[in-house]
Order: structure tokens, then sequence, then C-alpha cells
């Protein structure tokens, strides 16, 4: 579990107040980059956006079946404690005696996100929107049968195959990416597969590092490993080699895997949990199985894959969604809004 206590100062916070800003927004500062006294120290209003649970917990970035920041924290699982007066719950009261006076406008990226905001003792009253992420459509997007084919042939992945593909910032390493869960998930595709009377062939890409990037197989299904990726092109030219992603997060909040592949015309799975369900219309661009039901998330797959014209269609579907929500236009527009509302008040 990924924890910052961030109880260190520094001089961040008079170096924003140095370029006297009109708003101050705030993204991801955990693992000492933003003190926990920064936020009384800033002059400006400040907007704050929530990758992940950190603002509203003793602690952990993801909570996981934690809820103990909806209370006080204490006796945390992430730290291992049964003490109820643990760095968890000292952390969690200094949060609350510093920042009492200082809330930001916060904005969550997903509808998951903005409920932990109202269920947590910090924050029910705060000032909240909820405004997703966005990407460069131009960058991800989708491709001609002929560039997916030369894509695929320089990443080593057969042209013929309906390429599954995973993809996180630990790899198949971090179980909260369900990185644990792909094996036995694709372990049940070979299966299913087997019992077809045909079937295409199938294999499976993974990026991101990993400590497994040797696997070369499972359950008979290829594995390529595409390593850890770049910048934004190389993640859009891997995404682009696909014909599906597989997304078995057991708690994410706007995951920008699932963003990207959706910008890029992909179908998409995903187990029904946290903010998941605002990038995965069950039935409409993918589908959304019970939470961490490997055989049913199996089923999922082995439907699309047997069936092309599904796959077209959600994979339109999801282009669509990208466009119709996530576009940096949209997004930077609900942004300005709210921008403008708080200058008017001055």
């Amino acid at each position: 579990v990924y924890w910052s206590c961030n109880h260190l100062s520094n001089n961040l916070p008079d170096e924003i107040n140095r370029l006297r800003p009109d708003i101050v927004h705030l993204h991801w500062v955990g693992d000492q980059f933003f003190p926990l006294d920064g936020l009384r120290r800033l002059r400006a209003p400040v907007y704050w956006t929530l990758h992940d649970c950190w603002a509203l917990t003793g602690g952990c970035h993801y909570p996981g079946d934690c809820r103990g920041f909806t209370r006080h924290c204490g006796s945390c699982p992430a730290l291992g404690s049964t003490d109820p007066a643990d760095l968890s719950r000292q952390l969690l009261g200094r949060k609350k005696a510093l920042w009492s006076r200082s809330a930001p406008t916060f904005i969550a990226p997903s509808r998951w996100m903005e409920l932990e905001v109202c269920q947590s003792s910090l924050w029910a009253q705060a000032r909240l929107h909820r405004i997703p992420n966005c990407l460069d459509l131009d960058v991800f997007r989708p491709v001609a049968a002929a560039e997916k084919s030369r894509l695929r042939q320089a990443a080593g992945i057969d042209p013929q195959a309906i390429c599954l593909i995973f993809g996180a910032f630990a790899g198949e390493s971090d179980p909260r990416k369900g990185g644990d869960l792909l094996v036995p998930i694709i372990e049940e595709v070979a299966s299913l597969l087997a019992r077809q009377e045909s079937s295409p062939p199938v294999q499976l890409a993974v990026f991101g590092a990993s400590t497994r990037s040797d696997r070369q197989s499972v359950g008979g299904i290829p594995v390529t490993s595409l390593g850890a990726l770049r910048d934004e092109q190389d993640v859009a030219r891997a995404l682009q080699c696909a014909d599906l992603l597989l997304l078995p997060s057991r708690q994410d909040n706007l995951p920008n895997a699932g963003l990207e592949a959706s910008a890029c015309g992909l179908p998409l799975v995903s187990f029904d949990v946290g903010g998941l369900p605002d990038i995965v219309e069950d039935d409409g661009n993918g589908y959304r199985v019970p939470a961490f039901d490997c055989a049913s998330f199996a089923a999922a797959v082995v439907g699309l894959i047997l069936n092309h014209g599904a796959r077209e269609n959600f994979g339109r579907r999801s282009r669509a969604l990208a466009v119709r929500k996530f576009g940096p236009d949209r997004v930077a527009r609900r942004h300005e809004n709210i921008y403008r509302e708080q200058l008017t008040k001055r």
C-alpha cells in the first residue's frame, strides 16, 4: 500500500505565493512533495483534483476495504497495526488541525471519488465538483487496419491474433490494479477457448514495470511484454495494437489506461468497482462483472473474442464516449467555469 506522511515542511508554498496567483490548483502532492502545513500557507483560493484518496485518509493513498477514514483512522491495516492511536490516527488528526480553516474546493474525477469525499471525516462538508480527467484525442485515437498491423509487427504481436492488453505503472506486481488476478483470468480464458470447436488465436500484451516480464505464456496464450513505456505516444501505440483492454482493478479512481483505451476505440472489461463505471458502460462499450469474479471476467473476455461484431460496436461506442466525456476542450471549459465563479467573488 502506497503511503505518504508529508510531515516535513518545505518552501514550495512560499514559492507559489511569490507568483501571486489568482488560483492555485493542486493535483497529486504525495511523497513529501507538498507539506501538510502548505494549505494554510497559501494565500490564493485552492482547488485540488483528487487522483487518489490521500487527502481523505491517515496516510494511505487507497484504503482498500478499510473505512477508517470515515471516522478517525487508527488500527491501520496498511500498517499492520492494532493500535487505535497509531500513526494513521495521528496523521489524520494533524490534517484536521492544519486544514480546518483552509478547506480547498475539491475536484473529484469520478462518481466514486465524489462519494468517498462526502463520506470522509475530514471533508464531508467540503465544496466539491465532479470533473473527469481529460486526454489528447489526437494522440489516443483508433487506427486503420494497415497501421495496426504495422504497429503489431514492430511490437512482436501476431497480426492475426486477438490481442488482449493489460497495463499498469507497476505492471503485474500491483495488486490494487489486479495484476495478481491477471494470470487466473487468462488461464480461465484459455480453458474456455479450448472448449470451443474453433476460435481465433489470442495473444496477451502487458505494459508497465514488472518483475514477471520474462513470462512467455499463460495457459498456452502467448504473452508479449512491452515493458515500461516512456510517453503518451508509446502508450497510444501499445493500445492501438490491441483489440480489448483488461481492467481487473480492485480499487481505482478514473484510471488513465481506461480513458486512453476508450479513446483508441477498444472495448473494455472490468470489475464493477470504484470509478470504473464512469469509463466502462456495461453492455455499451464493454462489460463490468461482479467484483473479483475471475470466472465471470474471463467469460466476458471470451464472449468478445468470439464476437467480432460486438468488438467493433463496443469499440465505436468507446471512442464516442471518450469524445463526449473526456475531450480536453470540454473538460477545460468546466474548469474555466468554476475558476470564473471563484474570481467573481473577489
